[in-house]
């Protein structure tokens, strides 16, 4: 048995809040096996990626850490891709015309990849050839509401990536103090690499609060009205995320996030 995390900030990344010991030391606590960092690319260089698996080398005597990099995509650099297993810092111009040409080198490195958060892009990717793609996030708690995926996740996956490998993330940016997403497996993992193969061999699931989400898309059971009333809620949200940034109406952050449930 192992069990881990996916989608994991340390501070190497802009917006992480913990050094990557911080969060070793928190994943003992937790009985996790080992945990994918997976870091913005924005501020990245060799140099500073060659830091970064020193840093996780070092810190992988009892937990495994494997070393990630969230790269970004697009005019926004709003379309993301957790990539791991490529040993090396990847150049690209971050344009969706590079994308399947960066996806084929990830791949012919042995490296995986994961499309993220897919809700609010599903237009503009529609296009992209995503043959070399491993895997894709059906449900990223972090930006999806805590007890169903975004529609539009799930008719995108339907439509487009349903021989992919799915996951459930949390995308973590600071030590959790509340229920989060895991991988969990039946297998056990001794070193990197066998935390790699566990994934790309589709030797596990994902686990959020009670539910368990397979890996593969024809195994995934999800309530209809579920998904219609998740994203009615998704609606609701930003209409009034909207008004609030907007017109500025006196509308507070706290009932908009509690509207969000988060």
């Amino acid at each position: 048995m192992s069990k881990g995390l996916l989608h994991f900030h340390s501070n190497f990344s802009y917006d992480g809040h913990n050094s990557i010991q911080e969060i070793v030391e928190w994943a003992k606590l937790e009985g996790l096996d080992f945990i994918i960092l997976t870091e913005h690319d924005n501020d990245y260089d060799t140099e500073k990626y060659d830091k970064y698996v020193k840093e996780c080398s070092i810190n992988s005597n009892e937990i495994i850490i494997v070393p990630g990099i969230e790269y970004s995509f697009g005019l926004k650099r709003h379309i993301h891709f957790n990539v791991f297993g490529v040993n090396e810092f990847i150049k690209t111009n971050n344009s969706i015309e590079d994308l399947p040409r960066f996806l084929k080198y990830v791949e012919d490195k042995g490296g995986l990849s994961i499309l993220n958060h897919p809700k609010s892009i599903t237009k503009e990717i529609k296009n992209v050839d995503f043959s070399s793609l491993f895997g894709v996030e059906l449900w990223n708690t972090k930006s999806d509401f805590l007890y169903s995926p975004d529609p539009r996740t799930y008719k995108f996956i339907k439509r487009k990536l349903i021989n992919k490998a799915i996951f459930a993330t949390s995308d973590i940016h600071k030590i959790p103090k509340k229920i989060y997403a895991k991988i969990s497996s039946d297998e056990s993992i001794v070193d990197t690499k066998s935390v790699i193969d566990l994934i790309r061999e589709r030797k596990f699931y994902c686990v959020f609060e009670d539910k368990k989400i397979e890996n593969k898309y024809n195994e995934i059971k999800l309530s209809k009205v579920m998904l219609f009333m998740a994203g009615f809620h998704q609606k609701v949200y930003r209409v009034l995320r909207n008004i609030k940034r907007t017109l500025g109406l006196n509308i507070s952050t706290k009932i908009v996030k509690m509207i969000k449930l988060k």
